[in-house]
């Protein structure tokens, strides 16, 4: 039986920030790196997981072939007029990425099970809120 669910996340849409490396030097003078998030990436997956929580309370962690879908509604500039095509920064793979990041665990598995991906960033309207659509499909 396929499932699916919808469900609005009020919280502004932010890109995915690279990962930060430092550089930690042993005693024995060997020094080496290492990789971690930033702090910022941090913060907004734990708000996004404590959104996603609370629509996936109690059911069953989404499996197998899942299709999901992103929809970013974005910060309008105060002088655009009309509903031109958002093309400008950020970018839509890092608008996903930082989401289905925070996901893991929550909804699936692990994001490797998603197959398909719908990606769409666009401008709110003046008088809508920020935030994005999130639907994820089994089967």
């Amino acid at each position: 039986m396929s499932r699916m669910k919808q469900f609005w996340v009020h919280i502004e849409p932010r890109a995915c920030m690279r990962a930060r490396a430092r550089v930690i030097q042993r005693k024995g003078g060997k020094a080496f790196a290492t990789f971690y998030d930033p702090k910022q990436n941090q913060d907004y997956k734990a708000e996004v997981k404590e959104q996603v929580a609370l629509f996936m309370r109690g059911e069953p962690l989404y499996s197998g072939n899942l299709h999901l879908e992103l929809i970013f509604d974005l910060k309008r500039p105060k002088a655009l007029k009309g509903n031109p095509p958002h093309q400008t920064k950020p970018d839509v793979d890092n608008l996903a990425k930082i989401v289905l990041d925070a996901c893991n665990g929550l909804m699936y598995h692990d994001d490797k099970e998603i197959t398909s991906l719908t990606i769409i960033k666009r401008y709110a309207m003046l008088d809508e809120p920020l935030g994005f659509w999130l639907k994820i499909s089994e089967g």
